[in-house]
């Protein structure tokens, strides 16, 4: 009898164990086969891919090689460019194009902004057009180097013309829309950190220089709408580092009334530039300034540079980022670069300390320890949101 009670226990006891093996087994897969709701990819570079070869000081052509494509087709379904508007090349050529052909303003900024886009950047995403890859694309008409001045950027101060002059809203709006309608983004993002300047905004006062980017934004969106053409998926961008590093006093968050034409919210992130190592950043980083939206996310440029307490903490701030981070508002993620800057390219010290080292391989395309944490993540079961 006592026997049979003691193999009842064993039984009754081994079962439970194997039940809760078995219970944790599952778990651990559930976590590492959850679902991957949204796409991953890298920037391809911008200039000389950019319409403007001379217009972004962070050129870094990713994909020029074959064997650099491939080893990124590893690990990415999507691609995005953050092309600054090329103001002085569009105005000039719209302005040669009326006084040599006598053609209205309007006219020739659609001409010389369709000449752009297709000669310089749909030879360049055509490639990732035939892989079915998720396209973005994110404008920027500000300066994009320096977002501590309420000013319109420098090629359009050179032409003494604001954000809100004829000639810029039709150069812009015709850009935009040549990019719409020749790229077929699936998103398009219609400026960029837009929350720099918004920093003035107080209720009864006014806010002179944001109201200009909200117009040009609405412009443009406008614009696209009617051409009656191919119609992409809005965002607006958003730094939500801002509260973190303080450029500029204040933290005014975004709201939708500001823009109310968006699909989305654009969010540019890089955590380490303010913290010293990846747990330092709070687990609401991303959710926290976006939550006021409720729309889906678009991580635009992310990074943690390598240089900055080695690779390991990059490493470290990937998983952190995809296991802690991540809302199942996020329906895009990119980093701003795929390899490293090219040490034979000169740049100012700054954006290389910055940025140059974002990369999750080398410029000689060996790879980081971030690089096997993203493909991980690229690995797991793809079931994206209807967006």
């Amino acid at each position: 009898m006592k026997l049979s009670k003691l193999r009842r226990a064993f039984s009754i006891g081994f079962s439970l164990l194997l039940f809760t093996l078995l219970t944790l087994g599952f778990q651990n897969f559930s976590v590492i086969d959850k679902p991957r709701m949204f796409h991953m990819g890298f920037d391809y570079g911008a200039s000389p891919l950019n319409a403007d070869p001379n217009g972004d000081i962070l050129a870094q052509n990713t994909v020029k090689n074959e064997m650099a494509f491939e080893l990124w087709s590893q690990v990415a379904d999507a691609t995005i460019s953050h092309p600054s508007v090329p103001w002085k090349t569009l105005i000039s050529r719209a302005r040669k194009l009326v006084r040599n052909r006598n053609l209205a303003f309007n006219v020739a900024a659609d001409k010389a902004a369709k000449e752009v886009v297709d000669n310089f950047i749909v030879p360049q995403v055509q490639k990732f057009r035939d892989k079915g890859y998720f396209i973005v694309y994110t404008i920027d008409p500000l300066n994009g180097l320096d977002r501590s001045k309420l000013e319109p950027p420098p090629e359009l101060r050179e032409l003494n013309l604001d954000l809100d002059d004829t000639e810029s809203i039709l150069v812009y709006s015709s850009f935009v829309s040549a990019i719409a309608q020749l790229v077929k983004p699936d998103y398009l993002g219609l400026a960029t950190e837009v929350n720099f300047f918004n920093g003035n905004c107080q209720p009864n006062r006014p806010c002179e220089f944001f109201d200009k980017i909200k117009s040009l934004t609405k412009a443009g969106h406008d614009r696209i709408v009617s051409d009656n053409g191919f119609i992409p998926k809005f965002f607006i961008g958003i730094n939500i580092d801002k509260p973190h590093f303080q450029l500029m006093p204040g933290v005014f968050p975004i709201d939708k009334q500001d823009f109310p034409f968006i699909d989305a919210v654009g969010v540019t992130a890089y955590p380490g530039l303010w913290a010293a190592q990846p747990g330092d950043v709070p687990k609401d980083y991303l959710s926290k300034p976006t939550s006021n939206l409720g729309l889906p996310i678009l991580v635009v440029e992310s990074g943690w540079p390598s240089n900055k307490a080695g690779e390991g903490a990059q490493r470290r701030w990937v998983k952190r980022f995809f296991d802690d981070i991540i809302t199942d508002y996020v329906i895009f993620v990119s980093q701003l670069i795929f390899t490293d800057f090219d040490p034979g390219i000169v740049r100012p010290p700054s954006i290389v300390e910055l940025f140059g080292q974002t990369g999750i391989v080398h410029f000689d395309l060996t790879k980081k320890p971030a690089f096997q944490i993203w493909k991980k993540n690229f690995k797991r079961p793809f079931h994206p949101k209807s967006n």
